[in-house]
């Protein structure tokens, strides 16, 4: 009988460690790790093959002659475990991306107050021209930085990572500004081009009732 339940015992070799695994720790040290999104990636993995390795590696039973001992407890235990720190790893990911998105928003917002100056002289129409010509180079770095946000909520979208509704709400929040930036550029677009017309109107009304004006003072010089 000591054969089999020496047996027994060897099926949980590889799984002693882990099973003494503080969550707690594990979690900490690995956010102090700082990983890039590939590693999150590798790590979550990495965890997800060891746990479909359980129903390989421990049998549902073990028969050790006298008795039959089932393993379904200590299996769901190791499942159960392998789940809650892959969940801890996607948490950490859905931090920094709910962050980045935040950040992103803020950042789009600060260049789309920028456009909605109301230019009242052609110097300032001048202005906001060259302003609008920059944008593409101003938000440059913001779209990349929401390219980095949107492969983070799509690597949680791949491991099925259900989002918060402040996450998700986040989500969208940032991804819908570089429409709403382009929308303003043109209708900004339209506006200076529309204003600087009017201005040109102005500018030679002034030059027609400027030259009316000297004629009449010419009229009046020729009188005397």
């Amino acid at each position: 009988a000591v054969g089999p339940l020496h047996a027994y015992l060897r099926l949980y070799d590889d799984y002693v460690e882990f099973l003494n695994t503080d969550i707690s720790e594990y979690v900490r040290s690995y956010e102090e790790r700082n990983l890039s999104l590939a590693e999150d990636q590798v790590e979550i993995q990495m965890l997800l093959d060891k746990k479909a390795k359980i129903d390989a590696a421990i049998p549902a039973e073990v028969n050790l002659g006298l008795y039959v001992v089932r393993c379904s407890k200590v299996k769901w235990e190791l499942q159960k475990k392998y789940d809650l720190l892959i969940r801890m790893i996607m948490c950490l990911i859905a931090q920094k991306a709910a962050e980045n998105s935040k950040n992103v928003a803020v950042k789009f917002a600060a260049v789309h107050q920028k456009l909605h100056k109301n230019p009242e002289t052609i110097e300032e129409v001048v202005e906001m021209e060259e302003l609008l010509k920059e944008i593409p180079k101003q938000t440059a770095d913001i779209l990349q930085e929401l390219a980095d946000m949107s492969e983070q909520f799509e690597v949680l979208d791949r491991f099925a990572y259900q989002l918060s509704d402040d996450e998700s709400s986040d989500k969208w929040n940032a991804k819908m500004w570089p429409k709403k930036i382009e929308e303003t550029v043109l209708a900004g677009e339209a506006l200076m081009l529309a204003k600087r017309e009017s201005f040109q109107t102005e500018q030679e009304q002034e030059q027609e009732d400027f030259i009316k004006s000297l004629d009449r003072i010419e009229m009046i010089i020729s009188n005397f």
